[in-house]
C-alpha cells in the first residue's frame, strides 16, 4: 500500500481523503481502504521521511493537511518500481489479497479431484480475463 500511496503522491500532492478515493477503484468491495489503516501509514511514511504534509487553509472549511513525496520518497519509490517482483513481502501480501490464493492454502483438505477441478475452473477464468485484457490493449 506505501508503494501505491507514493506513486500517487509522486504525480500530485494531495489530502487522504483523494488519496483514498485515488486508490479504492483499483480494490475489491473487501479491500477498500479505510481511514484506520490510511492514515497511520501516511503519519509513518511521514515520520520516515518519505513523504511531507502542510496545512491548506480554506475560508470557511478546516484546514486540510496535503501530502506530497519527499527527494527520499521518490527514490525509495523509484527503485521499488525498478525491482523484480520476486519479493517475499510483496508474494505474502499478494497471496493474501486475492481470494483464490487464500484458499489455495488450503487445498489439501480437498479431495484430489476436487483440487483438480478448482485448478481448472480457475485457469479458465483466467484465460478469459486475458483475452479481455487483450481485446482492450489491443483495441
Amino acid at each position: 500500500m506505501k508503494h501505491v500511496i507514493l506513486g500517487l503522491l509522486s504525480e500530485s500532492p494531495c489530502h487522504g481523503y483523494a488519496l483514498k478515493k485515488g486508490i479504492s477503484p483499483a480494490l475489491s468491495r473487501k479491500q477498500q481502504v479505510n481511514d484506520g489503516i490510511l492514515y497511520p501509514l501516511l503519519k509513518n511514511l511521514e515520520k520516515s521521511g518519505l513523504i511531507k504534509s502542510k496545512l491548506k487553509k480554506e475560508a470557511k472549511k478546516p484546514a486540510k493537511k496535503i501530502f506530497s513525496v519527499t527527494p527520499k520518497g521518490k527514490k525509495y519509490f523509484l527503485n521499488w518500481l525498478r525491482q523484480d517482483n520476486d519479493e517475499e513481502e510483496v508474494l505474502y501480501n499478494f497471496m493474501l489479497a486475492e481470494p483464490f490464493f487464500k484458499q489455495c492454502m488450503f487445498l489439501e483438505k480437498l479431495n484430489p479431484k476436487a483440487r483438480v477441478t478448482k485448478l481448472k475452473d480457475y485457469l479458465k477464468k483466467t484465460q478469459v480475463k486475458i483475452k479481455k485484457l487483450k481485446t482492450i490493449y489491443q483495441g
